[in-house]
């Protein structure tokens, strides 16, 4: 009678043994595969959100719908080990890849899937887990720049990107030939744009008292025409109103341009700086809906 008592109960310490086996199993699954899943959620978001810029910066330059795919792709799945994607178009939700790039779409929604092996779970029947995550980047006027040429421009509704201009009284601010002041040396400030921190849509910026001919001159000599013609362009504040006068004066910032100098000339009653407003596409603050002055801004939204 004893012999079998202990039998049986010898039989069911070893069911509770396994049945504690399986169960620290599934807490040391639940610790590893689990910390492991926080992990590749991380990464499936940075790989939304970076498929998401590239396809918007594309799709900002003008790219084809095979060249937006592909970028989508270079920086969702290649660089950022996404196992599979997929992209639409916003607003309107055209598969990108579809063939044609919609005529209003002005970012890139992109939904990123990691599908990845178990260490531990397999033994309560998972040996795979999948996690995704999704990202949405947006074009559009820049809202904030940093790196600008110390000269306000008043925008005019006349202008075509491309074509060249002289931009002289009526272009360019009041008082110091539309000078800026960064730094209270307008040498150093137009040799070192970066000098300007960052500027936003709706700030008051300073102008630099006076004329400083001299100066201007030999900066723009030093540091910028010496470039060859292509690297010459510089980003440069719209103005769209002022207030106060002399040292006081101020002006409005509307917008950012982005300008490519082929010439300027300091002497004489006619004074001017020669160029071309050009477009480019940097990573930055986007204002939807704002006035395009050619220098756009690609971030994201979601």
């Amino acid at each position: 009678m004893f012999n079998k008592l202990y039998r049986e109960e010898g039989g069911q310490s070893l069911v509770l043994v396994a049945l504690a086996l399986l169960a620290m199993l599934a807490l040391v699954a639940l610790v590893l595969d689990g910390g492991n899943a926080y992990a590749q959620r991380r990464r499936v978001q940075n790989a939304a959100a970076a498929g998401a810029v590239a396809g918007a910066r594309e799709l900002a330059l003008g790219g084809t719908d095979g060249q937006i795919y592909a970028e989508i792709d270079e920086y969702t799945r290649i660089r950022n080990g996404a196992t599979s994607f997929e992209a639409v178009y916003i607003p309107g939700g055209e598969l990108v890849g579809g063939g044609a790039v919609p005529s209003d779409a002005s970012g890139v929604r992109v939904e990123a899937v990691i599908t990845f092996p178990t260490f531990f779970a397999g033994v309560i029947g998972l040996t795979e887990l999948t996690v995704q995550a999704q990202a949405t980047s947006q074009y559009g006027p820049a809202q904030a720049v940093g790196a600008l040429l110390p000269m306000a421009i008043n925008w005019r509704d006349d202008f075509k990107i491309g074509e060249e201009y002289k931009l002289i009284a009526d272009w360019l601010g009041p008082g110091g030939f539309g000078w800026l002041d960064w730094t209270n040396d307008l040498y150093a400030d137009i040799c070192h744009p970066e000098n300007s921190g960052i500027r936003r849509v709706g700030d008051w910026v300073n102008s630099y008292p006076g004329w400083s001919i001299g100066q201007a001159k030999q900066a723009l000599e030093d540091c910028w025409m010496w470039k060859p013609e292509g690297e010459r362009h510089v980003t440069v504040i719209v103005y769209d109103c002022w207030q106060g006068s002399g040292s006081n004066l101020k002006y409005h910032i509307a917008g950012f341009a982005e300008f490519l100098i082929t010439g300027y000339r300091f002497t004489g009653e006619d004074k001017w700086v020669k160029g071309k407003f050009v477009e480019v596409v940097e990573a930055g603050v986007v204002n939807p809906g704002g006035p395009a002055y050619g220098v756009y801004g690609v971030g994201l939204t979601e």
